[in-house]
């Protein structure tokens, strides 16, 4: 793993590390069957500046170039989320801006600036 990711604690991404571990939890299937219905069901119980929080730190995330492996690591071991793109077919970093779209979608795009919405 890239030094660079083994070495980030804590985590300079709280609010994705709170949505990953929280809705992608090692039980997620149960809850919502579809990681796309996860993101949604975030995106509808969770405040907008919460959910602008986690688009601005997912952008800062895909920003830094990680390789696909270091992303896999850094979202499985240090963002705690529990989920396996390539089931779906897709790449990490093809999910993780998937997620992006989707709360983009859903209003998260308000605030993203400013991690209280303002």
């Amino acid at each position: 793993m890239n030094e660079a990711v083994a070495t980030m604690r804590p985590t300079p991404w709280p609010e994705l590390e709170r949505f990953l571990g929280g809705w992608f939890h090692e039980d997620w299937m149960l809850d919502y069957g579809e990681a796309d219905d996860a993101v949604r069901a975030y995106a509808e119980e969770v405040r907008a500046p919460r959910v602008a929080q986690v688009v601005g730190e997912l952008n800062d995330l895909l920003s830094r170039g990680l390789s696909e492996a270091d992303l896999r690591n850094l979202v499985w071991w240090q963002l705690l989320g529990r989920y396996d793109p390539t089931a779906d077919g897709l790449t990490m970093k093809e999910w993780l801006e998937r997620v992006t779209r989707l709360l983009r979608e859903r209003g998260g795009a308000r605030g993203a600036e400013s991690p209280d919405g303002r």
